[in-house]
């Protein structure tokens, strides 16, 4: 939802000031508030799916005198029905979905040498795109990744020797395992008002965490006498990040797209970090290639893309990177211990329930706030599906 988010507010931009000629004093036409419907997602030719994000952005109508855009309202679409067709009829249709504005269409893998299309009904109202060829990314060449001043930056080297794919994009998701700056190993029972020893089962120290790509990454090896992307960057990890604290993985996604895909996404991206910027420059408009059937000037947004998408994934260890420690111990730097006296010890847990019990000498009792000592307060004890260990 983030990456529909920055979609919205960067076509919102484009829409709304593209026609300003003075950055001060923009005019706003009664087109330029009717809600914008916003597709995204692509057709994985793959299978065995493929999702979309559907909402409504609709831009709340700015003051007569003030120079401000309007500020925008984000609904996501419910009730909609979806169908990938293809232009020998088949057809596969979208399931329903517990989240509010995302879909999936299952599907097999799909013959490369066709052309599919994305049917959108809602309430009574059809979008269609047009017909698409299949783009089939070459190999990842290289995920690999070097330590700079920043942080760890990641890249990306590709290739295609058939000088077919040109034009480059790139997702990501991450996962990383992490553990706390505490271990506790005593439990406190509320409910007998004991203390007994954490079981290896109950042990809260150690978590994974998962996050994806927000922003747009793209290239091209347009005007090149090789069709060639080498160490091109899609990420940094920050400094001192605790995503390098123990292990970290990341998989990335490569799809190659069209000219006409490039600069649509190449467009949202330059006023994605351009918005706000009255000084910026002005794109022209966005629309991409679906339109509303009936009504072609209906405002609606996204580019549909059937692709194969090719995957690498690379796992980054804490003994691979200098200031991993480092990062480790900033993560434990607000977090304290306490002594409690052992006959005060039933008391204060009953008082102070945000304090997890450590270990205990023959005077007194160690404690730290929950947050110090467990990781589930961030992340999950379950490792991810495909999670490995050197």
């Amino acid at each position: 939802m983030v990456v529909l988010r920055q979609m919205i507010s960067a076509i919102l931009g484009v829409l709304i000031l593209a026609g300003c000629k003075d950055p001060y004093e923009p005019v706003f036409e009664s087109k330029d508030l009717e809600p914008i419907l916003v597709v995204e997602g692509y057709i994985d030719v793959y299978g065995p799916s493929s999702t979309y994000t559907l909402a409504f952005a609709s831009p709340l109508a700015a003051p007569e005198a003030s120079a401000s855009p309007p500020s925008v309202v984000n609904s996501p679409v419910v009730n909609a029905q979806l169908r990938i067709e293809a232009e020998d009829g088949t057809a596969y249709h979208s399931q329903s979905s517990s989240t509010p504005g995302k879909y999936t269409v299952s599907h097999p893998a799909l013959a490369i040498d066709s052309r599919y299309r994305l049917r959108i009904e809602i309430g009574g109202e059809t979008y269609l795109s047009e017909y698409v060829d299949v783009k089939v990314s070459p190999a990842i060449g290289e995920v690999g990744w070097e330590e700079t001043d920043a942080g760890v930056s990641i890249y990306v080297s590709t290739a295609d020797a058939e000088r077919d794919s040109r034009y480059y994009r790139w997702e990501f998701e991450e996962a990383w395992r992490f553990t706390t700056p505490f271990v506790s190993i005593l439990v406190y029972d509320f409910d007998g008002a004991r203390i007994r020893t954490r079981s290896a089962a109950e042990r809260i120290e150690t978590c994974f965490m998962e996050d994806a790509s927000t922003g747009i990454h793209l290239a091209t090896s347009d005007g090149l006498s090789q069709d060639v992307v080498d160490r091109h960057p899609i990420h940094l990890i920050p400094r001192l990040s605790d995503r390098l604290g123990w292990r970290y993985s990341i998989l990335v996604k490569q799809r190659t797209m069209t000219r006409e895909a490039f600069v649509y996404w190449d467009l949202l991206k330059e006023n994605s970090e351009n918005l706000g910027n009255l000084f910026g420059p002005m794109p022209t408009e966005i629309r991409g290639n679906i339109a509303h059937v009936g009504d072609p000037l209906k405002p609606v947004v996204g580019m549909v893309e059937a692709v194969g998408v090719s995957r690498q994934r690379i796992y980054i260890d804490f003994l691979d990177v200098s200031w991993s420690l480092a990062a480790r111990r900033a993560l434990g730097a607000n977090c304290s211990t306490r002594e409690i006296p052992k006959p005060e010890i039933h008391d204060f847990m009953y008082y102070n329930r945000h304090y997890f019990l450590l270990h205990a000498t023959d005077d007194v009792y160690f404690v730290a706030t929950q947050g110090c000592m467990d990781c589930r307060l961030r992340g999950k004890l379950e490792a991810p599906s495909f999670w490995e260990e050197r």
